[in-house]
């Protein structure tokens, strides 16, 4: 913003009755920023944001595949899984399971969360207990 304004003060001290001096240097400004700006985009999904998406997608998709059917309502619990950290997506395993099982009211704990972890002895009470990896889905109970 600030070197778009300094290069309207100039184009207008420079040329100031000129129509086409302000569109000349307007595509001038982004002929020399697209560049940039391309490159920028690139370097951030590469080294941000496509690590992320790839772990995301290999374990939904060993959901998808392999996710069993489960009662309406049910509790599951994940003693291990390699989503992102609670910090960034509380919520993205609950979504994904709920996506696949088509079940709006079902529960999922997850090891991972804050308050979320149960010792293996109250496993019990839920429908199934699960260890997701990239590759696969364990049922441990």
């Amino acid at each position: 913003m600030l070197a778009g304004l300094a290069l309207d003060r100039l184009v207008s001290l420079a040329a100031p009755r000129s129509r086409a001096a302000p569109l000349l240097a307007a595509a001038a400004l982004a002929a020399f920023l697209a560049p940039q700006h391309r490159w920028l985009s690139e370097w951030v999904r590469q080294h941000y944001y496509a690590p992320y998406e790839r772990k995301v997608v290999a374990a939904g998709n060993v959901l998808r595949r392999n996710l069993p059917a489960l009662p309406g309502g049910a509790a599951i619990y994940f003693a291990d899984d390699p989503l992102p950290p609670p910090e960034e997506e509380p919520h993205l395993l609950a979504f994904l399971c709920r996506l696949k099982t088509r079940d709006p009211e079902l529960s999922v704990w997850r090891a991972r969360n804050p308050g979320q972890s149960v010792p293996e002895a109250e496993w019990g009470r839920f429908a199934a207990v699960f260890r997701l990896t990239e590759k696969e889905l364990v049922r441990i109970r």
